[in-house]
């Protein structure tokens, strides 16, 4: 057929054929999808914004004073220990014995914690967040191959760039990954006043023996008044950390202080196998740089007014190459937590702001306002329309 001849019912003809094979995306006829389902808008009328404001000051104030009050019952003693003797230790080094000592002047009824805090430590890095391996903390055989994440302490060497020492599996770290290599490995031991009658717990450590907290890192507590069972987290004791997979030889089980994953070193940076408490607790990082962890937990034995607290660290972990601080401290909670003024603060901020808005506001209604529903006096669209 000649197009010209047909003129336009032959671009007619393809029009139609061209619509009838494409498929309407016109949504259904439906109140759902055509939006025609009821709904409910509130008017926000200044006497209902006054009442909120009103409520929300109401509640936000008395609550923030109940926290605040709380946190004020809460005694704590915090001691910073790694600006003395040798505070400046570096990695690989000799570990040596820091003392402090305090005075109880409020009774500390148990439970008590006993925290060590660092300072300028990032483990909410992202490198060093994801430098682990769940697979194997809960026990499984990983190969080497499904452990990227733990790079660069994979096996013996990798922290040097070399390949698996005589390609032998016993050389893979069983825990894996900067979070478990870097673990803090101080130990604290707390005398009272009550063992030592006043005397110098630094000079003659014997005199003031028993220790009522024994916390020996890498080695069973001793008999004491503190306790290590229970520091962690249910959910890390139960199901994320189990022993190691027997495929693991003894030589990469992580309790044989290999250091920095360069070989073995009695005096290098030793880490416990990974059911171990201490272990659990180090390896849920901390979302600021600056945190504290429990360390041992007082469940029987009440803080007396009067008594001198001494505690031994021994000293291991160095902070002086990133600019870091360790802080140790002696602390009782509430129903609220731990010492905490912010929290409070913040509810009691909050709250007056709305009672402050909310006085602003029934001024400027009574001396302002208008009745809902007046046409506004300012020029609108509506007022220049032409006669």
């Amino acid at each position: 057929i000649n197009a010209e001849y047909m003129g336009p019912y032959w671009l007619n003809i393809v029009w139609i054929e061209c619509s009838m094979s494409e498929p309407s995306k016109k949504p259904a006829d439906t109140p759902f999808k055509q939006q025609r389902l009821p709904a409910w808008q509130p008017i926000l009328s200044p006497p209902w914004v006054i009442c909120c404001f009103f409520l929300v000051a109401a509640v936000f104030i008395p609550i923030g004073a109940l926290v605040i009050v709380a946190s004020g019952k809460v005694v704590e003693y915090e001691m910073r220990y790694d600006d003395v003797g040798c505070g400046t230790m570096q990695i690989g080094g000799q570990s040596c014995d820091i003392w402090k000592n305090f005075t109880v002047t409020k009774e500390m009824k148990p439970p008590v914690y006993l925290y060590y805090k660092l300072e300028n430590f990032y483990q909410n890095h992202r490198r060093y967040a994801k430098s682990r391996n769940d697979a194997q903390l809960a026990g499984e055989n990983v190969p080497l191959s499904d452990m990227d994440d733990c790079e660069p302490l994979r096996y013996k060497g990798d922290l040097s760039g070399s390949g698996l020492l005589d390609n032998d599996p016993s050389n893979i770290y069983a825990p894996c990954g900067l979070i478990a290599w870097s673990m803090f490995n101080d130990s604290f031991w707390v005398y009272s006043d009550k063992e030592a009658r006043g005397r110098d717990c630094k000079t003659n450590e014997q005199e003031c023996a028993p220790a009522i907290c024994a916390g020996n890192f890498m080695a069973p507590d001793s008999p004491s008044q503190c306790n290590k069972t229970g520091i962690a987290w249910k959910s890390d004791r139960e199901k994320k950390f189990k022993k190691p997979d027997p495929g693991y030889t003894q030589s990469s089980l992580g309790n044989l202080a290999f250091y920095a994953g360069e070989g073995e070193s009695p005096d290098g940076h030793i880490i416990p196998i990974q059911t171990d408490e201490d272990f659990m607790v180090w390896m849920r990082t901390a979302s600021l740089p600056t945190f504290r962890k429990l360390y041992r937990r007082f469940d029987t034995f009440t803080f007396e007014v009067g008594t001198v607290i001494w505690i031994k660290i021994k000293n291991r972990f160095p902070v002086s190459s990133f600019g870091g601080k360790k802080f140790v401290i002696l602390s009782t909670t509430t129903w609220i937590g731990g010492k905490n003024y912010f929290l409070g603060t913040a509810y009691v901020v909050v709250g007056c702001l709305c009672f402050i808005l909310a006085l602003v506001f029934v001024i400027k209604h009574l001396m302002g306002g208008r009745g809902q529903g007046d046409i506004p006096t300012f020029p609108s669209s509506y007022d220049r329309r032409p006669n």
